[in-house]
């Protein structure tokens, strides 16, 4: 069952009758329609291009910010994914859990390991263009990949 016929389910979540989460996840250009994410916004099909290059072998995924990516593993069958954002949302936190799975903060990911990293990390810390938070977000991304696994960020 795709994520798309999950609509009255997802609709609930947060509370809008507009189609809340699928809006969410499946508008495109659209961006986001919950204010509260801190994440950065992915497009669908930029999620589909990046898990379209990394091969079905890969049993667990960890997706960094982006929980679009969640939404196209679900729609994929897959069943090991782990959800990590630096600062605590609590939709995403929603969207995860409903779709079967584990939701924790970044701080908590330590000697964690994963067969395929994926994700869109924030890429400097406010207006300050000097901090490039990709860079650290990358170098942990890189960290928590197995040996003969997989890093796929945007950057």
């Amino acid at each position: 069952m795709g994520l798309l016929s999950e609509k009255s389910k997802f609709s609930n979540l947060i509370g809008k009758n507009d189609g809340g989460v699928i809006c969410t996840l499946r508008s495109g250009a659209k961006g986001p329609t919950f204010t509260n994410n801190p994440s950065p916004y992915t497009p669908n099909r930029l999620v589909r291009r990046m898990l379209d290059s990394i091969s079905r072998k890969h049993e667990s995924f960890l997706v960094l910010f982006a929980v679009e990516f969640a939404a196209e593993l679900f729609d994929r069958g897959a069943k090991n994914v782990t959800v990590a954002t630096e600062n605590f949302c609590p939709e995403t936190k929603k969207i995860t859990e409903h779709l079967g799975y584990k939701y924790i903060m970044i701080k908590e990911l330590m000697n964690m390991k994963f067969d395929a990293v994926v994700g869109n990390p924030p890429y400097q810390k406010g207006n300050n263009k000097r901090w490039k938070l990709w860079i650290s977000f990358v170098q942990q991304a890189f960290n928590l990949t197995k040996d003969g696994g997989i890093t796929s960020l945007i950057v």
